[in-house]
């Protein structure tokens, strides 16, 4: 006795049904294993972006916090203000001399 299972499958339009619709399956859950690994590198890339952003604001919070503490510290002062913007004390004379590379230039 035959069994109709057999039957089943020998017709070629059933079989061709089947394997389209097993294509599209596959092709659509391959799209989405596709679409998954860019995100998951996009967003490796913009962690890593974001950890070299948050090291560099991290330096540049310690770099200011160091000038904030040496702008209260009134000796710091004194020496910017002379060296800087050649203020002097009462009754000193500020000399400014030109540096070695401005020299160069005007003897030429």
């Amino acid at each position: 006795m035959k069994k109709r299972r057999d039957k089943k499958y020998k017709n070629p339009f059933t079989m061709g049904v089947y394997y389209f619709t097993l294509m599209c399956i596959t092709g659509f859950f391959t799209m989405g294993i596709v679409r998954e690994f860019k995100t998951y590198f996009d967003l490796k890339t913009e962690v890593l972006a974001n950890q070299q952003l948050r090291q560099e604001t991290l330096e540049l919070k310690q770099t200011l916090e160091n000038e904030k503490k040496n702008l209260t510290n009134p000796d710091y002062l004194e020496f910017v203000a002379r060296g800087k913007y050649h203020v002097s004390r009462n009754g000193e004379q500020v000399f400014v001399f030109p540096s070695l590379s401005q020299g160069l230039e005007g003897d030429e």
